[in-house]
């Protein structure tokens, strides 16, 4: 039983790393896009596109 409960806390530890590797590239997009004016929609569209396909995913 312990080998299971080994397996299932790797994948847990495994799925919170992509999360925050996820909000690291969000908040980046923020910043850069924060800073130059004229290129908010640009990211804001590719924000909402890899959201967009985040859910996809996961509702699969």
């Amino acid at each position: 039983m312990l080998p299971l409960a080994g397996i299932h806390l790797a994948m847990t530890q495994h799925e919170v790393t992509g999360v925050l590797e996820i909000a690291r590239a969000l908040g980046n997009s923020y910043r850069l896009a924060s800073s130059d004016p004229g290129s908010g929609a640009l990211y804001g569209r590719f924000i909402f596109d890899f959201c967009r396909t985040i859910v996809t995913v996961i509702a699969r």
